[in-house]
Formats: structure tokens, sequence, C-alpha cells
């Protein structure tokens, strides 16, 4: 069966196979151990040139340099790269970081087992499980130009996997890392895959205990050419939003995060043939109001996070840590990070997250689907700097790794509602810490419920932090006054 490879020149695809019996197509010409080395092919990995039209890469790939495959080895939290034979597994995470990153002995040896119990690399895709290939930027675009290469597919022989597959899942990493039960799996079958089902014969592989509800249940993440970042999928999910599809596509390889090992299963009931184009398979897709956020870094990777408005009830899908992007955007919720938010209407306003892994200038972009809004606002609570949403269509700022995450607030109200009051004034102080940061100019004052003044002065600069008088307890009230602008905002003071 042969197949079109994404055509955009992205370099990596998470890929699966719907064949059993497929071949790689490769040899070693060196079998033996290879000591940690920077060269790139250490054991001579070498396509098979006997076995071409049944390899899955095909022999005119115009050099070994051109291509490269992954599994990913949950179990040791690592990438196995299988231009390293059996004998040659080592882990790329050094034992002491600050130690010489080139000294082998600095780096941890892997004994890579397979999904077939096997000490080795497989030779053949195993069904249900993913896979990383990646084709050099440089040869796509030998393509574009309009050399002719075969190798602009891949294709292989075998049977047609048919019927329930068992593979298993990790909740469990190494202690060096906190980003535990990540696995990557793949649609074993030549037609979709509904992950609605998949996640619902497969609750128990999310559950904490027997009886508590897989409220991540319903999410993973697959990487998107077009956006440069992982999409990830959320049951329910209305029109217009950039979140990935419920129906996997055939040789496509997704990331989940599990709670609890074992055997998953795929099954024929999970499969769907119907067409995807703009219909939605089983039902029609919802419209709710949505906003699509879109952070991107100075190398043009980008994080997203989804807001959908007036649901009937809060939920959401976790945050999975997957890419590298410099900055990472999301909700909170029940102590959670959420990377797509469905919430009810009870409040004007919605927080949105930042948090910056290395210090560097973002941008923070948006798309908005199935809205009527009358006004929507960001409020940058660190600048205080005001976007209107509706006439701008992204905010660049500086970000640093010692920011507080509480970065964003979007205020917003809708036409449509004839019972909503006017929108609140957006808050224009709050704590970090024990200080009040507080943005803008004028006379502020502490007040208290007595109508007492318990502090006051005038502040010069678009923003400054102030330590609260000892008399500050409980609800109080801010007030800050320039000329006939006047702002109050109610706290609590602990």
């Amino acid at each position: 069966k042969s197949f079109r490879k994404n055509g955009s020149g992205e370099r990596w695809h998470y890929i699966s196979s719907s064949l059993s019996n497929s071949r790689f197509g490769w040899t070693y010409r060196i079998n033996t151990q290879v000591e940690y080395n920077t060269d790139p092919n250490p054991c001579k990995w070498a396509l098979e040139s006997n076995d071409g039209d049944n390899a899955f890469f095909p022999i005119d790939l115009a050099g070994t340099s051109n291509a490269d495959f992954y599994c990913f080895y949950e179990k040791k939290y690592h990438w196995i790269n299988f231009r390293r034979n059996s004998l040659s597994h080592w882990h790329m995470d050094l034992k002491d970081n600050s130690g010489d990153p080139d000294d082998p002995d600095n780096h941890a040896w892997i004994d890579y087992v397979n999904e077939l119990g096997a000490h080795e690399n497989e030779d053949h895709f195993i069904p249900g499980k993913g896979y990383l290939m990646s084709i050099k930027a440089e040869f796509w675009q030998e393509e574009v130009q309009g050399i002719n290469r075969n190798s602009q597919f891949h294709q292989n022989r075998g049977t047609l996997n048919n019927g329930p597959i068992n593979i298993d899942v990790t909740a469990e990493a190494p202690e060096w890392t906190y980003l535990t039960g990540y696995n990557l799996l793949g649609n074993p079958y030549q037609s979709f895959l509904d992950f609605d089902v998949f996640a619902s014969v497969n609750a128990e592989r999310w559950n904490q205990a027997p009886d508590a509800p897989f409220e991540w249940a319903n999410t993973y993440a697959v990487y998107d050419p077009s956006t440069n970042d992982y999409l990830q999928y959320m049951a329910g999910s209305s029109k217009g939003s950039m979140t990935a599809p419920r129906y996997i596509n055939m040789h496509q390889g997704f990331m989940v995060h599990m709670s609890n090992p074992g055997p998953v299963q795929f099954t024929n009931d999970m499969r769907s043939n119907d067409t995807i184009g703009e219909v939605h398979f089983r039902g029609v897709q919802p419209a709710f109001p949505l906003i699509n956020f879109i952070l991107t870094d100075s190398e043009g990777k980008t994080d997203l996070a989804i807001l959908e408005l007036n649901r009937a009830e809060n939920t959401g899908a976790e945050k999975l840590r997957v890419g590298s992007p410099a900055g990472r955007i999301y909700f909170r919720y029940n102590d959670e990070n959420l990377a797509i938010f469905f919430r009810d209407n009870a409040k004007d306003y919605q927080s949105l997250n930042f948090a910056a892994e290395e210090d560097g200038v973002f941008t923070l972009s948006w798309e908005r689907a199935n809205d009527d809004f009358n006004s929507l606002t960001l409020i940058d609570n660190i600048t205080g700097v005001k976007t209107d949403m509706l006439t701008h269509d992204h905010y660049i700022f500086e970000g640093s790794t010692q920011d507080y995450r509480t970065r964003f607030k979007i205020v917003f109200e809708f036409n449509n509602d004839d019972e909503q009051e006017e929108v609140a004034t957006e808050n224009f102080a709050f704590f970090n810490n024990d200080n009040l940061v507080v943005n803008g100019t004028g006379i502020f004052e502490v007040v208290d419920v007595m109508g007492r003044v318990l502090y006051a002065t005038e502040l010069f600069d678009s923003q400054s932090t102030i330590s609260m008088p000892a008399s500050a307890k409980g609800v109080c009230l801010l007030r800050l006054t320039n000329g006939s602008d006047v702002k109050v905002q109610k706290v609590m003071v602990r």
C-alpha cells in the first residue's frame, strides 16, 4: 500500500502502519556495539537495495542522510534512533548535567526491549505503535523544484490489519523526568479511527482509581505542520476550533497521556470510512463562541490554547507537554493546566496563563469563530497594556522566566446578551505573592469597609509594586484617581 507523505516541506512526521508484516527496509553494516559518538550514522544504517519494492524506505531516497527513523521508548522516556543497532542504544540525556556532554562515560546505556519482547530494534511496523520519521527539508525542496523521485511515495507490502489489536502502554518514567505517562500510539487500520470510541473502550487506562471519572480520557496530541505545533483534541469541540480532529487519519501516529499502565485495545468498532471534508461524521458539530490563542516565539515555534464560551458546564483538555516552544499558554481550572477550556457564562472575563521557558520576545495572536462580541479586550497584567481584540489580531510582548503566570486577562461582552449588565471595569491591581501590583498613574488609596483611608500615595509609573499596610485586613477597596478618571476595585487582604 502506498501513501503520500505530507507535502508541506516539514521534516518530522508521526506515522503508523495499517499493515501487518510491513518491513522498514534497511540493514546495518556494523552489527557490534558502537560506543557513544557524534557520528550521524554510527552503525552504517543502509537502505536495502535488493528489496526496494517491499520496503517502507525506497532505495532511491538519494542517500540515507535524507531520512531518519525513531520509536519512543515509553518505559525509559527516550527516543530510540533506529540508525543505531540493537547493541548501541544510549541515553541522550546526561547522567550528570554539570559534566562533560562529550564524555561517553557521562551517557547512560539503554537496553531497548521492543513490543515483541526482544532486546533489539524491530524491523517491521508493530500495529498500534507510533513512530517518528524525518525527511530532510532540502530533499523536499528538490521535489518542489520538479525533480521527480519515486521516494515522494513511501510504499510497502503486507496484510491489512483487521480486528482487535492490543498494545501495552506505560504511566511511568525515570525519576529524572516529571513528564510521566506519555505514549506514542498509531492508527493500525486503513480507515479513520474514532478517538471517542477508543477513549471509551480504554477508559481504565486514564482512571486514577476504579471509581474515578476519566476526565482527561478524551485527549490526544498530533503534530500539525501548518502551525509548527501539536494540536490537541477535545470531545465536542466547536466548528472553527484549532483542535485535532475526532477522527485520526490512516498512517497517523498520536501522543496520549496515560494514568495507568496496561494494554490498550483497538477494535473494528473504532473504525469509520465516512468522508471527512466539511461533514462531521456522526452528528452535527456544535458552534459555540470560541477564541483560538496562538503564542509564537522568536524561532517561529508555537503553543496553542483554546477557549470556548457559553458552555453548560466547565471542563477541558489537559495541557500535554509536547514540542519545545520557548513559551506556553494555558488556562487554569480545578488545579489543572488546560490547553482547551470549555466554560460557562457565569463571569465576563477569563485569565490566560503564560509561562516562559526562556526569556525573549513573544507574539500572542488570536482567531475567533461563532461569536457576536460587543467588546473583547486583552489586558496584560504586567504592562497594563489593553488591546482591542476585535480590531487587532495580535499583541507583542517581552516574557521572562521570572514573570508570574497569570499574565493575561480577557474581558468580553456579547451583543446578543440582553440581560447582561455592563461589563465591569477591568481590574487594575493584583497580588504577586505578598505585594500589590498596580497598573496606572494617579492618586492611589486603600480604603476599608468603613470608608477610612488606610494608605494613600501618588503613582507616577505605568506599573508600581506596593507593600500593603499592616492595618489593611479583610475586604478593602482600591481607588485610583487620575483627573476625572476614577477606578475602584474590591480585594481581599489576608
